[in-house]
């Protein structure tokens, strides 16, 4: 036994040694295009500056809409669920838009919506000047939008229209002289309070339909609701929001079949 020994190790030290092959990592894939609200790169442009951003030109479901004068919304299907944050609230300038964060925060859990039965947990909310949906052909000075996903991955956005004309909020002196105003993402070291808002648009009548982002990709299949209840904000913090990102507002598209009760004429949406 042991010479069989002697002749298996002797083999297995003169084996050819293994060749190693190193395989080099694809590059990584190039980044989105840059989009704008102005000229070349601006929304009439976006579906032509990337393949992914096809959609911006092409989708028959896109975001935003002209509101018809009546909300379609069922009170039973929405469930509005807002926990203060918890300090440090991340407050960012992304180059297009004031954000702050939701889902990263401690209390992240309890800020959800329950729609139709489906639970969307919050992500972020950020604001668009002037607001991108109207109502009966009136635009408000700003639309926040509170964005929400479910566990597989789809979209529900809650848009506040912003009133500056109404006394304003107290939710939203939180955000004045706070708007970062290079792009960066600053903690702020106090918490968030939603009762103030929360109470503003309890019970509120509300639009929804199935629609896109607003900005590019242009992705569809996003439930949008819409509240009808304008919600006062002050005069500065609209000025401090358009000091730093400018106008930042995607024009309306049709409204094609999704509110087949409010039938739209073709040149009402503005381009």
């Amino acid at each position: 036994t042991s010479r069989a020994a002697s002749t298996t190790r002797a083999a297995s030290t003169s084996r050819a040694p293994t060749t190693t092959t190193r395989t080099t990592a694809p590059p990584p894939p190039p980044p989105p295009a840059h989009f704008s609200y102005h000229g070349p790169s601006g929304p009439a442009h976006w579906g032509s500056l990337d393949a992914a951003y096809a959609l911006c030109s092409s989708g028959a479901h896109q975001s935003p809409v002209n509101l018809p004068a009546e909300p379609n919304g069922n009170a039973a299907d929405l469930s509005l669920n807002l926990k203060s944050l918890a300090a440090p609230v991340l407050f960012a300038n992304n180059g297009h838009t004031f954000q702050v964060a939701v889902g990263s925060n401690a209390n992240a859990a309890g800020n959800y919506v329950v729609f139709k039965g489906k639970t969307y947990q919050a992500l972020q909310f950020h604001f668009h000047g002037p607001s991108e949906h109207n109502w009966n052909g009136r635009y408000y000075p700003l639309e926040m939008h509170l964005v929400h996903q479910a566990a597989d991955g789809s979209l529900l956005v809650v848009g506040f229209l912003l009133d500056p004309y109404m006394a304003p909020n107290a939710f939203f002196d939180t955000f004045l002289g706070k708007i970062p105003p290079a792009v960066s993402v600053v903690p702020q070291p106090a918490g968030l309070s939603w009762a103030a808002l929360r109470k503003a648009v309890a019970g509120s009548s509300f639009w929804e339909y199935s629609g896109s982002l607003t900005t590019p990709p242009c992705t569809e299949g996003v439930q949008w609701i819409v509240l009808q209840r304008p919600v006062g904000v002050p005069l500065l913090l609209v000025k401090q929001t358009n000091d730093v990102s400018g106008f930042n507002s995607r024009f309306t598209l049709p409204r094609g079949d999704r509110f087949p009760d409010h039938p739209e004429d073709e040149e009402e949406h503005a381009e």
